[in-house]
């Protein structure tokens, strides 16, 4: 695949091109280089019981750590534990992986 280098107008990019597009942007939060991918076989048909089941899960858990995280002490203890681990890259991931067994 080629490399693709932003111009300086550009500062991230993720997301898909269009709403039909089977190509997307993302942009690594960690390290900042950019990548593009193209959906192999994207599904169109509706959504299982499952696929609702887990979105509303996942609704619940960014609702859970959006909260959480809205409160100062627990978001510089949080921080603290964050900054001194290097498996997860953000602050809001490191608390999804936390709290997920909460919901």
């Amino acid at each position: 695949m080629k490399k693709i280098i932003f111009l300086s107008p550009i500062k991230s990019a993720s997301g898909k091109i269009s709403s039909d597009s089977t190509v997307y942007l993302r942009t690594n939060p960690v390290t900042g280089k950019s990548h593009t991918g193209k959906l192999q076989h994207p599904y169109t048909g509706p959504a299982s019981a499952q696929q609702k089941a887990n979105r509303n899960r996942f609704r619940a858990l960014m609702a859970l750590v959006r909260d959480r995280l809205g409160n100062p002490e627990i978001k510089a203890q949080l921080r603290a534990e964050y900054l001194s681990q290097s498996e997860i890259g953000t602050l809001v991931g490191y608390a999804c992986h936390k709290w997920q067994n909460e919901v």
